[in-house]
């Protein structure tokens, strides 16, 4: 059955003192594809909110497959929220999961600069 979606149920990680959310559709959330999200993803959003408490700090990533008949291709949504309620939200839609992984990145980093230039970060 070729236009099958595929669920997955929604994994709980932790990078160093970065919990985070995975879920994968129409794909296998594989420990490649986690290795490729912590590197070049997660790590570098945990060094951006370092001062920020652990349970602030949880992001729901979902990662999905494009299938038959659109092009082929990734679509990568990154959803959190920080105190006072500033909501970093990002969707990528690209051919490869990396450069769909860098590009949400990007996005996602310029949203929490411009909370930090905002705001003094909340530590508990």
């Amino acid at each position: 059955m070729k236009n099958a979606t595929l669920s997955l149920p929604t994994h709980l990680l932790i990078h160093s003192s970065m919990q985070y959310q995975i879920t994968g559709s129409n794909l296998e959330i594989t420990d490649k594809i986690r290795k490729v999200i912590d590197t070049n993803l997660i790590e570098p959003l945990d060094k951006l909110l370092r001062k920020f408490d652990d349970d602030v700090k949880l992001p729901k990533v979902k990662v999905s497959k494009k299938v038959p008949p659109g092009p082929p291709g990734y679509i990568i949504n990154f959803d959190m929220w920080l105190p006072g309620k500033f909501h970093v939200y990002a969707e990528e839609d690209y051919k490869t999961l990396i450069t769909c992984i860098t590009k949400l990145r990007e996005d996602v980093e310029t949203q929490i600069k411009k909370y930090r230039g905002n705001k003094r970060p909340h530590v508990g």
